[in-house]
Order: C-alpha cells, then structure tokens, then sequence
C-alpha cells in the first residue's frame, strides 16, 4: 500500500532520518531478516516503508552528534573506547 511522505515523517524526525530507516530497514530485508508485514509482492524498499508507517519500525539514535564549536579534541571519548 502506497504511503505519503507526510504519513511516513510522522515517524521520523527529518526526511533524513526517513530515508536512512527506509534504506537501513531494505537492507536488512535483503540480508534475509524476516518482514513485519505482509510483504506481497511488493519490493524490500515498499515493505520497509509499510513497517515504518505501520509504526512497527521505530528510529533509534546510537551515536550523539558532536558538539558545535568544540575542536575534535576536546570531545568527550567513552570510557570504553580508553580501555581498549
């Protein structure tokens, strides 16, 4: 089933965030996850954009971007990253 782009943002932030769930969502569809929804015959771009309307898909941020105006060295680094 076909969705407008004002369907979809409504569960996305920006269309950036968009189309990097749709894109991340496809290629994992294309890497053999199994889909939410009824795929149909419809293309692993389609069924991605039906889980996100759906809600059934939902953006998760893993990285905080960095901190305008601070030079890269005085950004905080994870505790993790200084054991390793």
């Amino acid at each position: 089933m076909p969705h407008s782009l004002d369907d979809l943002l409504k569960h996305a932030e920006s269309k950036f965030t968009l189309v990097t769930m749709v894109m991340r969502r496809a290629q994992d569809l294309n890497n053999g996850a199994r889909p939410i929804v009824a795929p149909g015959d419809n293309k692993v771009v389609t069924v991605a954009m039906d889980e996100i309307a759906t809600g059934q898909i939902k953006p998760v941020q893993t990285d905080r971007p960095p901190k305008r105006g601070v030079p890269t060295s005085r950004r905080t680094i994870p505790l993790e990253d200084l054991a390793a």
